[in-house]
């Protein structure tokens, strides 16, 4: 990387909109696994007074104007590209 950009922070991701129950059946279906898929309240995962947001889009703006950053790959097929990958390593 350039040395102007160290210390820099930069959200690298997709413009896809997505909540983690989606991103649980997706895996799920993508993996062909027939493990299910169990919902853990936040007051048991973390204690009581947390809240996380409704799903995830990273802001990548900052990636694409300081590193031209852009998508390039769908959300399906990286995790299909990551689901091959752990399952060759594993």
């Amino acid at each position: 990387m350039n040395p102007a950009y160290d210390k820099q922070v930069f959200n690298i991701g997709t413009t896809h909109r997505i909540n983690i129950n989606e991103l649980a059946y997706k895996i799920k279906r993508l993996s062909n696994s027939s493990s299910p898929i169990v919902n853990v309240s936040y007051v048991k995962a973390y204690g009581p007074g947390y809240e996380d947001m409704k799903d995830r889009l990273p802001d990548i703006s900052k990636a694409g104007l300081m590193l031209g950053y852009k998508p390039q790959v769908d959300i399906e097929q990286g995790l299909l590209t990551t689901i091959s990958w752990y399952k060759n390593v594993n």
